[in-house]
């Protein structure tokens, strides 16, 4: 067949045409696909599976059109054909349109939007260098750094950068200049502490962001009481303020001026307790928690301990390493003596809040604790963090990713809370940008490990599933394969990919580590809801509920739940929870 022989046969039946049409059409289904996956959180899954079918649909309508117009049977013409085309293009604009609106997850700058500008003239406080002798003593040096940014915190018209975001500085720290541009910052604190005998010597200087200049600068040798410590840091936030050129209204006069303990040795019981809390281990929450008791024993009325207990036993049921119903209600229980004590101790209404979030499902409750700690404080990043996470549970993503940004704003070196903006953009579902933050994050700290798991998570979103698994195992090697959340991670992931098998052989490894240790009963279910055994998945599922597993908190949002959606269970499930109306 000559070549002018086949473009005139080409030319006879109209492919060009019908291709035109049939690519236009496929668009248009493809982001009909797309808008509807997206507005009902179906799995990314199907919108892969019709994109695939359109791709090979288009070659298959070829060969029907040619071998239509070879039995003389092609009815439409050629310029029908065009206009059909147009008309489909014409539509699938609309649908692409309709698709990138403000939850869209290629809209970044509009998301980002979402946090709070933050005018305040920003200060950044660096760890304090012990300098005694004993290396036991480095407790005091970061406690006292602890207590000096609480009381800057409670200044309302400065702004505070968060303990977290500072500590990547306390070795080798670079120009001063560096930091400040780093944290956002117009002003860089330095201090030292030495203890000698039963005396303390702090030495604090406030720097020039800009130049590196000595702005104020004063040093401290006092008797170590508890007394002289809160009296140091009050003046330290005064001092920083009129350097800075705040005013001080009455109320931050009095919330810097407050002294939580005259005992000395509760004071330093406390410190310690802080010390290991911010360790962030199950060994350093369990030696917290001993710490603050015994600072309760020295003074029974210490709020901030009572607080420092409840949140210890949040964070040991929040990482799953005990039973909820074993550590929320002691956790209640702490965080309301607190409340009894003090009722403006913000630290305590965010620490009640988090057990109505994670144990007791109280909704309402949950978000009036957080808007009352946030109202006595609102620089207390760890509250905005925790309001963040019931936002996006609650289906109310914009606000949710908004505290999250403000979040971020006040700690912006935070591991922990950049890790949550990331998880909550994934549960909106904006894939690519939880996967840009997760990154972040471990561009930061390349073993932060939960974060590892979830970038695996975002991954098989996008059918990104080697990149998957290369994340999952990272974060398996680095708890040595004794985490529940990190194996019915990877068992969720070899489901996705349609490895049953593997999937299943991660389950027998799953069910095998929860004879030895606590597993969430839900991390169980979630695996059997992705092979297909709907009914063992709702039986855990079940048993989850009944132990008020803070897994089914995110039920509403999670994606790893899309498989059991469809199931009459699932939307009762979410009417007891409160979750739904």
């Amino acid at each position: 067949m000559s070549e002018t022989s086949l473009l005139q046969r080409m030319k006879e039946r109209k492919l060009v045409q019908w291709a035109l049409a049939y690519l236009c059409g496929a668009w248009v289904l493809v982001e009909a696909t797309n808008l509807v996956v997206e507005q009902f959180s179906w799995p990314q899954t199907v919108g892969q599976v019709v994109t695939i079918l359109a791709f090979f649909g288009f070659f298959v309508v070829l060969v029907i059109a040619w071998y239509h117009g070879e039995k003389d049977r092609q009815w439409v013409s050629g310029p029908e054909l065009l206009i059909i085309a147009l008309l489909l293009l014409i539509s699938g604009g609309v649908l692409s349109m309709l698709g990138s609106g403000e939850d869209s997850p290629e809209q970044p700058d509009e998301l980002a939007s979402l946090a709070m500008e933050d005018e305040r003239p920003a200060v950044a406080v660096l760890p304090c260098a012990n300098m005694s002798a004993d290396p036991a003593d480095e407790y005091l040096a970061s406690s006292l750094h602890d207590e000096i940014l609480l009381k800057l915190q409670r200044i309302s018209s400065l702004l505070s950068i968060g303990r977290t975001s500072v500590l990547q500085y306390a070795e080798d720290p670079p120009a001063t200049n560096v930091i400040a541009t780093d944290l956002g910052v117009g002003f860089v604190g330095e201090c030292s502490v030495q203890k000698y005998g039963s005396q303390i010597r702090l030495i604090f200087q406030l720097l020039d962001g800009r130049t590196g200049g000595q702005v104020w600068a004063d040093d401290y040798d006092r008797e170590l009481t508890a007394g002289n410590l809160f009296d140091i840091q009050s003046d330290i936030a005064q001092q920083i303020a009129s350097a800075m050129r705040v005013v001080l209204d009455p109320e931050d006069q009095t919330r810097i001026a407050a002294r939580p303990t005259e005992n000395t040795e509760a004071h330093s019981f406390y410190m310690r307790g802080r010390f290991f809390w911010n360790k962030r281990t199950e060994e350093g929450f369990r030696q917290a928690i001993e710490y603050f008791e015994q600072a309760l024993e020295e003074d029974p009325s210490y709020a901030l301990a009572y607080a420092g207990i409840a949140d210890s036993y949040n964070f040991l049921g929040w990482q799953d390493l005990l039973p909820s119903e074993e550590v929320y209600p002691l956790a209640r229980s702490a965080a309301e003596r607190a409340l009894m004590v003090d009722e403006t101790l913000s630290e305590a209404h965010a620490s009640l809040a988090y057990v109505k979030l994670l144990y007791d499902w109280d909704w309402p409750s949950a978000e009036e604790g957080f808007r009352r700690a946030l109202e006595l404080n609102p620089d207390y990043a760890e509250a905005r963090q925790w309001y963040a996470e019931y936002l996006a549970y609650m289906g109310r993503h914009d606000e949710s990713i908004a505290e999250a940004n403000r979040a971020k704003m006040l700690d912006p070196l935070s591991l922990g809370i950049n890790h949550n903006l990331g998880l909550i953009l994934y549960e909106a579902r904006h894939f690519d940008l939880a996967i840009e933050e997760y990154q972040n994050v471990l561009q930061m700290d390349p073993d932060f490990v939960i974060t590892h798991a979830y970038l695996g998570l975002a991954y098989a979103e996008k059918g990104m599933f080697d990149d998957a698994l290369d994340e999952i195992q990272k974060a398996i090697d680095l708890t040595e394969g004794q985490s529940g959340l990190y194996l019915s991670t990877l068992g969720f992931i070899y489901a996705s990919m349609g490895k049953v098998d593997e999937a299943g052989e991660t389950l027998e490894e799953l069910l095998e580590l929860s004879k030895h240790r606590y597993v969430a009963p839900v991390s169980i279910a979630i695996i059997y809801g992705n092979i297909g055994q709907t009914d063992r998945a709702f039986e855990w599922m079940e048993e989850g509920y009944g132990v008020r597993d803070d897994y089914l908190m995110g039920l509403r949002v999670d994606p790893r739940f899309d498989s059991l959606r469809s199931d009459t269970r699932f939307p009762e499930l979410l009417l007891r929870m409160g979750l739904e109306e």
